[in-house]
């Protein structure tokens, strides 16, 4: 424990082994020092101490431990729960209980809790921050805290649309989870996420059913509801549309009795996808349009995808007035906040409603939205531009290239489970 700390504090301070450790003791012995491999005597412990700016006689008392360890545990609940109001509270209250503490493990576990929390309130450049300061700390890190630090720095690259990367960290983390038998449904959760969002669907099933089970046997409703939603969705995807409305419906149920806007709003979208999928068009909008009563502002990505679905809808339906209102809509959001994946989306969507064979309309297929797709190694959209793409040069009597786009878009499809199993 005391070469944890001293190493915690040398790492927190900037220093090398070199520079701590000049004119007290060699480096080789400082490094058997902080993997507690060897004591120092007390003078050297003293001038160890006087470096790194900490007291010998700060002693961490254990009771102290305990209770801050238990607030992060409820803390971390508070989190997960996405409980903004009361996860504020407690941060506030852990920011001035911490600066008591020494113990490396519970300043790493308040550390990788700050960038849940970060990322929870979506301060993404704070939340990089704390990434940057608990990268030192990485490697060393023991197995429980490896677990919260993958799974955080996970939802990082999730919330930045960096799925790979994301299903990387979240497989780092299940592998922890499985090898210390955490009983923590999170990381479940978090792989059926991006599982979907790589649409590799029935991985997203599998996991999304794994976490469903913990969240019910520990009566999270709250996030087994979670659970039936990204059910419905992967359901939806495989056209089992009879169990996919049971999941959204019983989701709609609970948000209803426990009065949860968000998820209401979440489940209407996903009703309208389910009838859109179904080729039900004005159910379907019907339901994007209530999805539109619950519209946040703060929940700006949410808005802007009802809004594309509301064109597709309109579109779908010949309503091209409609149409084209909800793209405009969309689009100044995405230039807004500057959504790249949906600037892409609307402006294909755009051409598409106009019949445009402009040669401005094949360049943004050709060499902007296919190309951004694969660099993201997002293959269903690319699959989704490409046959577009192939239909275009088939309009145009361009059959070499129509064929081109044709083999890529079986290409992408089967790409899609290719990834980290």
């Amino acid at each position: 424990m005391l070469g944890q700390k001293i190493f915690y504090f040398r790492k927190l301070r900037g220093l090398t082994q070199d520079q701590l450790a000049q004119g007290i003791c060699s480096v080789p012995h400082l490094s058997k020092i902080e993997n507690d491999h060897e004591t120092p005597s007390a003078d050297m412990l003293e001038h160890l101490c006087k470096r790194l700016d900490i007291s010998i006689k700060e002693i961490d008392v254990q009771g102290e431990i305990t209770s801050i360890t238990q607030e992060l545990d409820n803390w971390y609940t508070l989190i997960c729960n996405r409980d903004k109001k009361e996860a504020k509270r407690l941060f506030t209250k852990l920011k001035k209980q911490i600066t008591s503490i020494q113990d490396p493990q519970v300043l790493l576990k308040y550390r990788i809790f700050t960038l849940g929390y970060q990322l929870l309130i979506r301060k993404m450049a704070e939340a990089k921050n704390q990434i940057d300061e608990l990268e030192p700390f990485s490697k060393k890190l023991d197995s429980s805290l490896a677990y919260y630090y993958n799974l955080f720095y996970g939802l990082y690259y999730c919330l930045g649309e960096d799925y790979l990367e994301a299903l990387y960290l979240y497989k780092q983390a299940e592998h922890v989870r499985d090898s210390l038998g955490i009983e923590d449904p999170e990381i479940y959760y978090h792989l059926a996420l991006v599982n979907m969002n790589l649409h590799r669907t029935y991985y997203s099933i599998n996991y999304a059913e794994k976490a469903a089970k913990i969240y019910v046997k520990s009566c999270n409703y709250l996030r087994s509801i979670d659970c039936e939603i990204l059910l419905g969705v992967n359901l939806t995807r495989i056209n089992n549309f009879c169990e996919a409305e049971k999941h959204l419906l019983n989701a709609l149920e609970a948000s209803t009795q426990l009065n949860n806007k968000d998820h209401i709003s979440t489940i209407y979208h996903n009703l309208g996808y389910l009838f859109l999928m179904q080729d039900q068009y004005q159910k379907a909008n019907n339901y994007f349009k209530k999805t539109t009563e619950y519209a946040k502002p703060e929940r700006y990505e949410d808005n802007v995808r009802t809004y594309l679905c509301l064109a597709r809808t309109c579109y779908k339906l010949h309503d091209f007035d409609h149409t084209e209102h909800w793209i405009e809509v969309g689009l100044s959001i995405a230039e807004k906040y500057k959504l790249e994946e949906f600037l892409i989306h609307f402006n294909v969507l755009k051409g598409q409603v106009n019949n445009d064979m402009s040669q401005e309309f094949e360049t943004l297929l050709k060499n902007k939205a296919i190309p951004y797709f694969e660099e993201k190694q997002l293959w269903f959209n690319v699959a989704k531009y490409a046959e577009i793409l192939a239909e275009y040069y088939t309009k145009k009597s361009k059959y070499k290239s129509s064929s081109y786009y044709y083999s890529l878009v079986n290409e992408s499809r089967g790409k899609i489970y290719e990834y980290i199993t």
